[in-house]
């Protein structure tokens, strides 16, 4: 069975709301839901809109 998915979106308004997103989305991982979290898939040249919706179509 696979492990449940997530997909965090968020507004990218402090350095501090990054930092607590980023806190969430490692707890989700321990927890073994496989968190999808643009500071950890977006690389240079990537496109963000591609990411959120594959992300979101993603099962």
């Amino acid at each position: 069975m696979d492990n449940p998915k997530a997909f965090i979106s968020y507004a990218w308004e402090s350095e501090e709301a990054k930092i607590w997103v980023k806190e969430l989305a490692t707890e989700l991982r321990n927890d073994g839901i496989d968190a999808k979290l643009d500071q950890w898939e977006i690389v240079p040249g990537d496109q963000m809109p591609h990411f959120m919706e594959k992300s979101v179509r993603e099962k």
